[in-house]
C-alpha cells in the first residue's frame, strides 16, 4: 500500500508543473523610458528637498514626526498625503515651491509621481528615524533609482554625489523613492482605503492590510513582529540569538527542517508516529478512529522563512538590488559584498502566492504579504571604509517567523499539493498571466448518516482511488520584483520530523520545503 501511495504522490508532484501562456515572458521586462522619466523627476524633487531641509529646521522636524507615524508600517512619508499640512505659516507644498522656483514647476514634477515618497533610512552610523536630531543634523537627499547601480545624493546647492552599490553612507540622509505599499484607488471606500489623505484628486489604498499602520503597528524589533530570529550556520561573535547549526536536522537526515514550538495537536500526531500528521489534526483520524469531519478551527501558517546559509550573500544581493536585470549584479565585487542600496528601501516586502487547485476546476491563488528588515533576515557585520562610508564585512542567514495565517487545508476541496511562490516586491507596473496545473484529490469522503455531515473515511487515501483535476490560475506580478522561485507542500508531508532535547525541554524540528533560494516551514495551528 505504501508503494502505491508513493507512486501516486510522485505522479502528483510531476503533474503540478505549470503550463504558462505564451505572453508571460513578455511581462518580465520593464519599459526603460518610463523608469528613466521617473528617475529624472525624482532627482529634480530631491534637489528641491535638499535645499529646503538645509535652511528649514521646522521642515526637518515635520519630516521626522511624519515618518515616525509609520502610516504604512515603514518610515515613509507619502508626499501627496501630507503636502497640504501646515508647517508654521505655510503648507509643506508651499515651502517646497519656494525652492522649486514656482508652484507650477513643483506641480509639474510631483503630479507625475503619484506615489512619491520620502523615506528616513537606518544606517550603521546610528542615524535612524528615532535618533535623528532634526534640530542640528542636516541631511543630504538620496534617490532610489529604477535603473542604476549607484545611488545619487544631492546637497543644498543641487550638486550630485554617488554612492557605489557596495558602500553604505555614514552621514544623515533622506531618500526619495516610489512607495511600494500603497496604490492609487478608484476612490471607493474600501477596508484598505487610506482615509487620511489630504489630496483632493488622487485617492489611495494599501496594497494589503498588513501595510496599514493604523491597524498593524510594526515597530523596530522582532518581538513586536511576533517573530523569532535564529542564526543559521556559523555562530557570529557575541550574538544573543539562539545558535542553530543544522539545516537538515542531523548529519544523516535528508529532510530539511527548522526549530520550532509547534501546535500541541501536531506534537501528539508526531509522538504517535502517524504517517499523515495532518489527518489527525484536521480530521481527528487515528488507527482506531476511522472517520472524522473537517476541523475548521485549524489553519495553516507560514511559520518560518530563511535563506540558506551557504548562499546568504547571494540572496541578500538579489533582493537588495533595485535593478530589474540580474545580469549586471555581481554578488561580490573586489572581495566585498554588494549591499545593492538596500538601505534606501526600509523593510523588504514579500509577496506570497499559494496556488491551490479546486476540485471544481477553479484554481485559487491565495496572495499574502509579510515584511521584514534586512537585519531580521540576515546577520550583517559592517566595517568602516572611509570616514563617511561603511561596507558589509560579513553576511549570515537568520531564521525569520512571518507568523502568516493562510487557510485551513480542506483535503477534499483543495487537493494534495499546494504550490508556494514568493517574490520580493518592488514598485513597478503590475501585470497578470495565467497558468494551468494538475493536482491529485482524495476520494475517501462520505456523508455521515447520523449527523448529516461530510466526513473523511480512513487515514491517508483510505481504500478509495484518487482523482486528478486540472485548474487554471491567474496571477499578478510586479515587473521588477525579485522572483525567488517555487516550492511544493503536500498534505501527507510530516509537520514535525524530529525531537531533540529532553522530555521537560523538548526541541522540535519542522519539515521545511525549499525553492533553492529560500526555505519555508508551513504548519497547522489552532486558531480558536
Amino acid at each position: 500500500m505504501k508503494k502505491v501511495n508513493l507512486l501516486t504522490l510522485l505522479f502528483m508532484l510531476l503533474s503540478f508543473a505549470c503550463k504558462k501562456n505564451d505572453d508571460a515572458n513578455a511581462f518580465l521586462k520593464p519599459k526603460p523610458q518610463d523608469t528613466e522619466k521617473k528617475d529624472l523627476l525624482q532627482i529634480s524633487f530631491a534637489k528641491i528637498l535638499a535645499a529646503a531641509v538645509y535652511e528649514n529646521k521646522e521642515l526637518r522636524a515635520f519630516i521626522k514626526e511624519e515618518a515616525l507615524t509609520m502610516f504604512d508600517n515603514d518610515y515613509d512619508i507619502l508626499y501627496h498625503d501630507v503636502k497640504n499640512k501646515y508647517i508654521g505659516d505655510g503648507t509643506f507644498a508651499e515651502i517646497l515651491a519656494k525652492y522649486a522656483g514656482s508652484p507650477a514647476r513643483l506641480d509639474s514634477i510631483v503630479n507625475e509621481l503619484p506615489l512619491l515618497t520620502i523615506f528616513i533610512p537606518t544606517l550603521p552610523s546610528n542615524f535612524s528615524p528615532n535618533s535623528w536630531n532634526a534640530e542640528t543634523e542636516i541631511p543630504k537627499v538620496a534617490v532610489r533609482l529604477h535603473s542604476n547601480y549607484e545611488t545619487p545624493y544631492y546637497d543644498k546647492a543641487g550638486r550630485e554625489f554617488k554612492i557605489s552599490k557596495e558602500l553604505i553612507p555614514g552621514f544623515p540622509l533622506l531618500v526619495v523613492k516610489e512607495n511600494e505599499r500603497v496604490r492609487i484607488s478608484a476612490g471607493q471606500i474600501t477596508p484598505r482605503a487610506l482615509q487620511s489623505t489630504s489630496n483632493e484628486v488622487m485617492k489611495y489604498e494599501f496594497i494589503d492590510e498588513v501595510f496599514d499602520g493604523s491597524k498593524n503597528k510594526l515597530r523596530g524589533t522582532s518581538s513586536h513582529l511576533k517573530s523569532t530570529a535564529i542564526i543559521i550556520g556559523e555562530y557570529f561573535g557575541k550574538s544573543s540569538l539562539v545558535k542553530a547549526r543544522a539545516l537538515t536536522g542531523d548529519a544523516s537526515s535528508t529532510v530539511p527542517s527548522v526549530l520550532s514550538t509547534p501546535d500541541a495537536t501536531a506534537i501528539t500526531a508526531f509522538k504517535n508516529n502517524y504517517d499523515w500528521q495532518r489527518d489527525y489534526i484536521y480530521y481527528g483520524l487515528t488507527p482506531t478512529i476511522p472517520k472524522g469531519k473537517l476541523k475548521q478551527n485549524y489553519s495553516e501558517y507560514l511559520s518560518y522563512f530563511h535563506f540558506p546559509y551557504e548562499t546568504a550573500a547571494e540572496a541578500f544581493s538579489k533582493i537588495s538590488d533595485q535593478s530589474p536585470d540580474p545580469a549586471y549584479n555581481p554578488i561580490i565585487t573586489t572581495s566585498q559584498y554588494n549591499s545593492g542600496s538596500y538601505w534606501t528601501d526600509g523593510y523588504f516586502e514579500f509577496q506570497v502566492d499559494v496556488l491551490i487547485n479546486g476540485i471544481n476546476g477553479a484554481g485559487q491563488t491565495l496572495t499574502k504579504y509579510f515584511t521584514a528588515r534586512a537585519d531580521q533576515l540576515f546577520y550583517l557585520e559592517y566595517e568602516p571604509y572611509t570616514p563617511i562610508y561603511y561596507r558589509i564585512k560579513k553576511v549570515g542567514a537568520l531564521l525569520f517567523n512571518p507568523n502568516l495565517e493562510l487557510i485551513p487545508w480542506d483535503l477534499q476541496s483543495y487537493g494534495m499539493a499546494w504550490k508556494f511562490r514568493i517574490s520580493e516586491k518592488d514598485p513597478s507596473e503590475e501585470r497578470t498571466y495565467s497558468q494551468e496545473s494538475t493536482s491529485t484529490f482524495a476520494t475517501n469522503f462520505e456523508v455521515d448518516v447520523s449527523g448529516g455531515e461530510k466526513v473523511k473515511v480512513g487515514m491517508k487515501f483510505g481504500l478509495s482511488s484518487t482523482t486528478t483535476h486540472k485548474s487554471t490560475f491567474t496571477q499578478r506580478y510586479m515587473l521588477n520584483s525579485d522572483d525567488l522561485g517555487e516550492a511544493i507542500l503536500t498534505f501527507d508531508q510530516p509537520i514535525i520530523v524530529m525531537q531533540q532535547g529532553t522530555d521537560n525541554f523538548p526541541v522540535y524540528h519542522l519539515r521545511a520545503i525549499t525553492s533553492g533560494w529560500y526555505a519555508i516551514a508551513v504548519e497547522p495551528r489552532r486558531v480558536y
